[in-house]
């Protein structure tokens, strides 16, 4: 490569640096601004997953679980009130010993449900946290330059007649190639 060949080689390098350090800035402001929005919420669902029961005493788990054990409890009212409309109807009082098993049951059915409905919010916590996870990997993915900036560093290098090793090294390299079988020049 001559000194001019090698002067424009200089000048697109620096041309192309520019370019990608203004990138690089803009790609950064705008995770930052983005990420500034999402962060919080998946922090959130983070804690969720680490402390699923401090998720249930937080305001979003009674939110969620205070609804299911209300029903619960008056779908088990009912029963019980229906039972003891039925002994009541056959001459038994409620503490009698006939009546004492079924509403016995109906107490212990009741309290399954609601212990179910706290292990399946617990669950849920738990893929909150999940999901918080995810949605921070995909962030990541989503915003992560360094793609890129690799393939933008092996062009420049391959310019400037470098040869870096690696993956980078055979990138340079290929795009080296084709821009010397393009414009005609052998490097």
């Amino acid at each position: 490569m001559g000194k001019s060949g090698k002067k424009g080689a200089q000048q697109t390098a620096a041309a192309n640096q520019k370019y990608f350090d203004e990138f690089t800035r803009s790609n950064r402001a705008r995770q930052e601004a983005l990420g500034g929005q999402i962060d919080p919420f998946i922090q959130l669902l983070l804690s969720f997953g680490k402390d699923p029961l401090a998720f249930l005493r937080s305001p979003q788990g009674q939110a969620l679980l205070a609804p299911i054990q209300q029903a619960i409890g008056k779908n088990f009212a009912g029963a019980r009130e229906s039972a003891v409309d039925l002994f009541a109807g056959q001459g038994f009082s409620p503490s009698a010993g006939v009546a004492q098993g079924p509403l016995a049951n109906l107490f212990s059915q009741e309290a399954g449900a609601q212990s179910n409905a706290i292990q399946q919010l617990i669950a849920q916590s738990l893929g909150y946290g999940v999901q918080g996870a995810q949605l921070g990997a995909g962030q990541q993915q989503i915003f992560n330059p360094l793609g890129p900036a690799g393939i933008s560093l092996g062009y420049n290098q391959a310019i400037l007649g470098q040869q870096p090793s690696g993956i980078l090294g055979q990138i340079g390299q290929l795009l080296g190639g084709v821009g010397s079988t393009i414009t005609g020049i052998k490097s």
